[in-house]
């Protein structure tokens, strides 16, 4: 009851929380077999299972092509405000050389 009000409380993103009903599946599955239900529950079992591994597979290629495209390139900087001033080392030098003028 606490996760079906977690999951009305959070919206449509509940691929974060698609483990916490997996217990819960496993336990009507495990159960649904041993009815009179069992071949229809077997056939929808055998079905989920063909689905899962062709969304598996293809999630895997888009994984492994987004993985193989190169990197994107860095660029060059672009000048900035005050590019043209000398470096610091320089105005350091300039000022303890410069006479005082206290």
């Amino acid at each position: 009851l606490g996760q079906l009000c977690l999951h009305l409380l959070y919206g449509n993103q509940t691929f974060l929380y698609a483990l916490n009903f997996l217990p819960l599946f496993l336990v009507l599955v495990s159960l649904g077999t041993l009815t009179r239900a069992r071949p229809v529950v077997l056939g929808l079992l055998a079905a989920l299972i063909v689905c899962a591994a062709i969304n598996n597979v293809t999630q895997f290629r888009r994984a492994v092509d987004y993985f193989r495209q190169p990197a994107p390139t860095a660029q060059a900087p672009r000048a900035v405000a005050g590019a043209d001033r000398p470096p610091l080392s320089t105005l350091d030098a300039q000022l303890a050389t410069a006479p005082e003028t206290r």
